[in-house]
C-alpha cells in the first residue's frame, strides 16, 4: 500500500514538476482523488518509490532502501601526505591509526565555496585539525582502526 511517494532525482531540491512534469501531475491526481474525493484507483497499487539513476533513467522500488541493497562501510580519508585522495574524501578501505576527524558546517557558505577545491586552497583542509595549534571543531569524531 503506497501511502507515501518518494522521488529522488539527480536534479537536487527541485520540483518535481519542473523536470518530471507529467508523472508527477498524474500521481498528484491519483493521491488526491483517492484521499480526498474517495476515488478507487490504483494509487495505492504503485510502487512507493522512484529514483532516478547516474544514467538518468528512472526505476521504482515498494520500498527505501531498497531490499536488494548492498551496504558498505565508508571512511573519511585522513591524510593528505602523498594521498591522491585528500582529506575528507570517503573510501571504502580500513582506515588505520587512531586520526581526529571534524566537519563544521558553515551556513554563510556560498553556493561557490561550497564546490571550490578544498585541495587548492593554501590553508589547512576542512576536516582536518589544525597541526600547529592542534584545534579541533567541537564535532569530531576519533576513527580507530
Amino acid at each position: 500500500m503506497c501511502q507515501k511517494k518518494l522521488w529522488l532525482s539527480r536534479t537536487g531540491h527541485v520540483d518535481p514538476f519542473d523536470f518530471r512534469r507529467e508523472e508527477w501531475v498524474d500521481t498528484l491526481h491519483l493521491w488526491f482523488d483517492y484521499w480526498l474525493q474517495d476515488i478507487d484507483n490504483s494509487v495505492m497499487d504503485q510502487p512507493s518509490v522512484d529514483v532516478q539513476r547516474n544514467d538518468l533513467n528512472w526505476e521504482t522500488h515498494d520500498s527505501w532502501p531498497d531490499k536488494k541493497t548492498e551496504y558498505v562501510d565508508m571512511h573519511f580519508n585522513p591524510s593528505s601526505d602523498g594521498d591522491s585522495a585528500g582529506p575528507g574524501v570517503l573510501t571504502a578501505d580500513p582506515v588505520e591509526g587512531k586520526h581526529t576527524q571534524s566537519f563544521t558546517d558553515d551556513p554563510k557558505q556560498s553556493e561557490k565555496q561550497m564546490v571550490e577545491n578544498e585541495m587548492d586552497k593554501k590553508r589547512p583542509s576542512a576536516g582536518i585539525s589544525d597541526p600547529k595549534t592542534g584545534e579541533v571543531s567541537q564535532n569530531q569524531r576519533d576513527t580507530e582502526n
